[in-house]
């Protein structure tokens, strides 16, 4: 479905001339990046609003956007796949943080775990974004500028007792640990685990 819609939509830029037959490849990656994220935040956001979690589904969509972009980690074979997992993984999340308010002093816990996780094994590359020895390195300052930034938000709010905001910060950080360790795990990832390079 979603291949279709992006077929008509850069065949009717080519239609009407707004790019060129050699430039139709790179639009149609562009779109459906973009389809892919408007769909991922609609959803992460509806199922927020089901489960009477909107600002935590906000906060862990934006901090998992941005840590994940630079941290890498394990990734589905297929679209449909990811969309499944995430759907899934949000859902697990937002249930997560239920119980962390429960747990105070837990969630501290696993924060700090998670970016312990970050801090050593992040960026893990893909098949499909193999890092080299320099982009290994620059993702893993910006994975660490992000996760810094995150820590701080998170102290921050927590002295203002602002504290669901804390809690997506740790769902985000939480499963991209997870990510990453899969990917780490995972066989076919080997190869692209940037630890070893820039160790």
């Amino acid at each position: 479905m979603c291949d279709w819609i992006v077929s008509k939509m850069v065949a009717w830029l080519l239609e009407n001339n707004s790019i060129m037959q050699d430039e139709a490849e790179i639009y149609e990656f562009g779109i459906k990046q973009i389809l892919n994220v408007c769909l991922n935040v609609i959803t992460t956001i509806s199922i927020g609003v089901i489960m009477g979690q909107v600002l935590q589904s906000i906060v862990l969509l934006i901090s998992f956007m941005m840590l994940r972009t630079y941290a890498g980690g394990f990734h589905a074979s297929t679209p449909a796949r990811c969309y499944l997992l995430t759907i899934i993984t949000i859902i697990i999340s937002l249930s997560v943080i239920n119980n962390i308010k429960l747990f105070q002093k837990l969630s501290v816990l696993i924060l700090i775990s998670s970016d312990i996780v970050i801090w050593k094994l992040a960026p893990v590359g893909t098949a499909n974004k193999i890092l080299d020895e320099i982009e290994c390195i620059v993702y893993r300052k910006k994975t660490m500028i992000v996760v810094v930034m995150e820590n701080i938000v998170a102290g921050i709010c927590i002295g203002i007792q602002w504290l669901n905001v804390v809690y997506g910060i740790i769902a985000a950080d939480m499963i991209v640990a997870l990510s990453v360790i899969c990917g780490c795990l995972s066989e076919k990832y080997k190869m692209y685990i940037c630890s070893d390079k820039i160790s």
